[in-house]
This record gives structure tokens, sequence and C-alpha cells, in this order.
């Protein structure tokens, strides 16, 4: 059974934090784009993985990740680099929708990021009409 956590805006774009067997993010708009994160860099691997290529390049990344999950994937140079332009980018502003107590794993990882950061709770009404 899956249950969605939380909802992340990041740029026009609306990921969706759903716990399946594992934690996964999936855009919402492009089902096709999601990915399982490492729980290490949970934030920063769910915009690597599941935003489009288009706003993907507007932080200076062109290449996308594998869809497997970054758990699958070895680290590597590329990807450490990457996570670093996302870390570090001024203009990534993530806005947060949840229902209650955040993940501590997102948590933990929204507090690396240098761009803008707003977190709202939402009632269950408000986060299911967000969903459609």
């Amino acid at each position: 059974m899956s249950e969605v956590i939380a909802i992340a805006k990041v740029f026009d774009e609306h990921l969706i934090y759903i716990d399946f067997d594992r934690p996964l993010w999936q855009n919402k708009r492009f089902k096709n784009l999601s990915i399982i994160p490492n729980l290490d860099s949970f934030m920063c691997d769910g915009i690597l993985g599941a935003i489009s290529e288009a706003n993907l390049s507007r932080t200076g990344i062109q290449t996308r990740f594998p869809k497997d999950g970054f758990n699958i994937i070895p680290e590597s140079a590329e990807l450490q680099n990457a996570r670093k332009l996302i870390y570090d980018s001024p203009i990534i502003f993530i806005e947060l929708f949840h229902l209650g107590q955040i993940d501590s794993f997102l948590a933990k990882d929204l507090s690396r990021f240098a761009g803008k950061l707003m977190v709202n709770q939402l009632t269950t009404e408000e986060f299911s009409s967000l969903l459609k």
C-alpha cells in the first residue's frame, strides 16, 4: 500500500513524495519522471531525478540520472557535482506541503539547501486538492 507523504513545488513543477516499499519522488505532470532517492540526499535526488529537463537545465545540470534510483547507482564525481549544484543554487525555491510531521530524511536534507524554503502544513482537503 502506498501513501503520499508530502508534495514539493520546485520551479513550476510538483514532486509527489510517495512511500511505497521505498520512498519515491514522482513528477505530478510528467508521470514518467520518478526516482527512488538516496536517503542521505533525499530532496536533492528528488529534484535530480524527477524534475523536467527544462527546469533541471536552469540549475546548470544537463544530465538526467538513472530512473532506477540513486540507491542503485554508484557514487561518482559527476553525481556529487550535480548534488552540489542543486544544494548551492540560489534559484531553487522549494515549497513543501505536508499533512503533519515532516519525514526525518526529508527534513534533514532540506536544511542543506541554500535556496529559499517554505513549509506549509495543509488540511487533508487542501492536500487532496493539490494532488488532483
